[in-house]
């Protein structure tokens, strides 16, 4: 078999088209993933926390602008504090970074991050996962 000769340059183009590609499609997938309901729970000694995140653009036509709405469920362990469980609902207004690849709060500053491939989305360092 006779082997096939590239000259470097045509390679090097050619390997640069295809990167480009990936690189299209990949921050596609990023963007189609971000909308959606992601949920987290942890715990303390002194509480039990159960976490939601809603992620919708605010406008239908692809904006790069998401809203985001948290709900939150606090139980108290009653050796430590005799309270009632509180229920807590904050709204906020995200912002695409593509160059980041994450979403910013515009009211806190706060940043979510998301990996496609493990289902999950992080703000600091409470783990979502999607679901």
């Amino acid at each position: 078999m006779k082997p096939i000769k590239i000259p470097c340059l045509k390679l090097l183009m050619l390997l640069t088209l295809l990167t480009g590609c990936h690189m299209f499609s990949s921050k596609g997938k990023l963007r189609d993933f971000i909308p959606g309901t992601y949920a987290s729970a942890w715990s303390s000694p002194y509480s039990q926390t159960r976490d939601t995140l809603l992620i919708a653009p605010l406008t239908e036509d692809g904006s790069v602008t998401y809203t985001i709405t948290r709900r939150t469920y606090i139980e108290y362990n009653a050796a430590f504090r005799k309270r009632e469980p509180e229920y807590r609902i904050v709204r906020w207004t995200g912002s695409y970074n593509p160059g980041a690849k994450t979403v910013v709060l515009e009211n806190s500053g706060r940043v979510l991050s998301f990996d496609p491939d493990k289902q999950q989305l992080m703000m600091g360092i409470v783990v979502y996962k999607k679901l």
